[in-house]
């Protein structure tokens, strides 16, 4: 297995190998998401294939509404985001300003400060260019990933048992079992994830649209996605509306943090537990160093299936454990 993983690893480094492997992995997760509404429609008496046809287009249909209605809005305002971003970098250069002369750490500190914000947004400004570049020139391959996702949902059987002839006949239980284990508490964990982040964003949105914040809808997007990383992901997605929110008044700022701290502590004590229950339940020290190492691999990606990844791991060692010892 660790071998394996070092060679799918070295060959991820190949792009056209890594653009067919992540169109893949993009089909099956949406797939993925949207089993358990195929399931209840299978159950009202709908086909699965059928099924299949009705969520992928209805996956589209949203998909080409976001793009018409939301992405000029969202082009507006990234308009204004390089301007913003310097206005944010010059009113903390400003707070520094009154002590930088008697204090020689914080006149450097300034200094470094202003060189950060300036690779920060350059990198960000460069970022975004080639993602739109990329996206164009991937923009066919895109329209591949729903064909995916309807085989995987109206055939996904077919492709599971063609796998396991594969195994071994004699181990082929143990197999499905395991495959079994795994598919009922990841398809929560990604369902509940997928289902919180939206939560997440629609409350920030809200906060964001009351108080006047700038850029609501560019802001909201990233705090609910962050929120998919444990721990350290409600931090990442705060920052960006504190930071523009102290344009405002640093009064805005504080409401801000307030009322995002309130929207943290109900995900985190109310709906997450409901949610995702303990079926994942993993210790906190695991699921740090998940985080470190899949941020090391494949940065925000890689913190992102860090945990999922992880929990495959634990239910294939818990069951091998019960089936075979």
């Amino acid at each position: 297995i660790v071998v394996i993983l070092f060679i799918l690893y070295g060959l991820m480094n190949v792009k056209i190998i890594k653009d067919v492997v992540s169109m893949i992995f993009i089909a099956f997760l949406l797939s993925y998401v949207l089993k358990p509404i195929q399931e209840f429609l299978y159950k009202k008496g709908i086909n699965k294939k059928v099924s299949a046809i009705i969520l992928i287009l209805s996956i589209v249909g949203i998909i080409t509404g976001f793009i018409i209605y939301f992405v000029p809005i969202v082009l507006n305002e990234g308009e204004h985001f390089y301007d913003s971003l310097e206005d944010i970098k010059e009113n903390i250069s400003y707070m520094y300003a009154m002590l930088r002369e008697k204090n020689k750490f914080l006149t450097y500190l300034d200094g470094e400060l202003e060189y950060r914000m300036r690779e920060f947004t350059n990198s960000l400004l460069l970022r975004v260019l080639d993602g739109v570049v990329s996206f164009g020139e991937n923009v066919l391959s895109f329209a591949v990933i729903p064909v995916l996702s309807y085989y995987f949902l109206g055939e996904g059987e077919f492709f599971y048992n063609k796998f396991m002839l594969l195994i071994p006949r004699g181990k082929r239980t143990a197999t499905r079992n395991v495959f079994k284990d795994i598919d009922k508490i990841l398809s929560r964990y990604v369902a509940s994830q997928f289902l919180l982040s939206i939560l997440i964003g629609g409350l920030t949105f809200i906060v964001l649209i009351v108080l006047k914040v700038d850029f609501p809808i560019i802001l909201s997007v990233i705090n609910g996605i962050a929120n998919i990383i444990p721990y350290f992901g409600p931090i990442i997605g705060a920052v960006p509306p504190i930071l523009m929110a102290l344009l405002i008044s640093p009064s805005k700022a504080l409401w801000v943090t307030v009322l995002l701290l309130i929207i943290q502590q109900i995900e985190g004590n109310i709906l997450s537990p409901k949610i995702i229950g303990d079926s994942i339940s993993m210790h906190p020290i695991i699921v740090i160093i998940l985080l470190i190492v899949g941020g090391k691999i494949g940065g925000f990606t890689g913190m992102v299936l860090a945990v999922p990844l992880g929990v495959v791991i634990k239910i294939i060692y818990e069951d091998i454990n019960y089936y075979l010892f």
